[in-house]
């Protein structure tokens, strides 16, 4: 079934533009689960176009959070994650992102508790890593073997955003890590090897937010220089 099936009750959330309030009602209160569960990638998708079309003010950020948790924690975990990491978008402004990061939390943790294959594991934690390290470059970042401190970025650079940012795809990828290594066998994790390729990948990543924040921290320093 897809979602234009359920249209008359989904638009009626939407009737008013920036009442989301009354989506969260709906997602709540009167959709169906089978339904959520079935078009949960789809929801994502829908939700994120009409929070950008209709500029989503502050204070109802929180609220269009919650109902994306409760689209994760519903909808099928393989599905999400694409559904949630392709809105992970330079083009999306990084408010936008945030309140996708704990559905994001929710749908990889489920993936390493699942019974998927370890390769099918890796693969989803690989992905998701690229997803987050792609957005973190767009963040008005200079890049580290191109940095001239002497130099001005043509926009400010907002360090506690990027900060915040970097510091919950740090969580993520703990989070991860730690439930997938608690699903391995013991015979599993006796093997060097396999240790090794299965931490490869957080510590590429962990390395790469590591040096996000080295530039903020050079940036920084050179403000106070020049103040």
């Amino acid at each position: 079934m897809s979602v234009d099936e359920n249209e008359t009750e989904f638009l009626k959330a939407f009737r008013n533009e920036d009442n989301f309030t009354q989506l969260h009602n709906y997602f709540i209160k009167e959709i169906d689960q089978s339904k959520l569960q079935e078009n949960a990638w789809e929801y994502i998708s829908l939700l994120m176009s009409h929070a950008k079309e209709h500029q989503v003010c502050d204070e109802s950020l929180q609220t269009v959070e919650d109902i994306f948790t409760v689209i994760s924690e519903n909808g099928n975990a393989r599905e999400l994650i694409f559904g949630i990491l392709e809105q992970f978008d330079p083009m999306v402004e990084l408010r936008l992102v945030e309140i996708l990061i704990p559905s994001l939390s929710v749908v990889c943790t489920n993936l390493m508790k699942s019974n998927n294959t370890l390769k099918n594991k890796c693969y989803d934690m690989s992905m998701t890593f690229s997803s987050l390290t792609y957005y973190c470059d767009s963040l008005n970042l200079p890049k580290y073997e191109n940095y001239d401190p002497t130099e001005k970025c043509e926009q400010p650079l907002e360090e506690s955003k990027i900060l915040r940012y970097v510091e919950k795809c740090i969580d993520i990828s703990n989070s991860m890590l730690s439930v997938l290594i608690q699903s391995l066998t013991e015979v599993e994790k006796s093997d060097e090897n396999l240790m090794e390729s299965i931490v490869a990948e957080p510590l590429s990543f962990y390395c790469c937010m590591l040096e996000r924040l080295s530039q903020l921290n050079v940036e920084e320093q050179n403000m106070c220089n020049s103040c």
